[in-house]
C-alpha cells in the first residue's frame, strides 16, 4: 500500500492489479477490499463491508438508521457462532492483522466524518472557550 500524507486525503491508497495487468485504485470501503487484503480468511471471495448492508429488525418509520455500521460489521465477523467454523478467530496472526485493518478502517471513517461534519457538530462554538483557556481565564464571568 502506498500512502500520501496530505491532510486533504482521508483514504488509504490501495492499488490492485487487474487481470489485464492494469493498476487500479480502490477505496477501503470497496466490498472487495477485505477479500483482496485477506485471501486466506475469505477464500470464497464473499463481499466485505459496504455502506449499504441493511440493518435487520429496523423499523423503517422510526427515523432510525437503516444500515449496519462498520464497527458492527467487524464485531459480527469476529464473533464465534454455533454451527460455523471460526476461521477468522482461529487464524492467529492473520486474525491480529484483520483486527488492525478493521480498527484503522473504523477510525479513519470516524475521523473523516468528524472532519467533514464540523458545522453539524458545532465545533466552532467551542472556539471562544478554547481562546479563554489559552489566555488563562478561569472565571466565566470575566467576559
Amino acid at each position: 500500500m502506498v500512502g500520501d500524507f496530505y491532510v486533504s486525503r482521508f483514504d488509504r491508497d490501495i492499488i490492485v492489479e487487474t487481470k489485464s495487468g492494469q493498476l487500479q485504485r480502490i477505496k477501503e470501503l470497496n466490498a472487495a477490499y477485505l477479500d483482496l487484503q485477506h485471501p486466506l480468511l475469505f477464500p470464497f471471495g464473499e463481499d466485505g463491508y459496504r455502506e449499504d448492508i441493511p440493518l435487520n429488525g429496523n423499523d423503517e418509520s422510526s427515523g432510525e438508521r437503516h444500515f449496519v455500521s462498520m464497527r458492527e460489521y467487524f464485531a459480527y465477523k469476529v464473533q464465534e457462532r454455533n454451527g460455523e467454523v471460526p476461521t477468522i478467530v482461529n487464524s492467529r496472526r492473520l486474525f491480529q492483522q484483520f483486527l488492525v485493518d478493521g480498527f484503522t478502517m473504523v477510525e479513519s471513517s470516524r475521523l473523516k466524518y468528524i472532519k467533514t461534519h464540523q458545522k453539524q457538530m458545532r465545533a466552532h462554538m467551542y472556539k471562544g472557550l478554547e481562546d479563554a483557556v489559552l489566555h488563562g481565564e478561569i472565571n466565566p464571568s470575566s467576559q
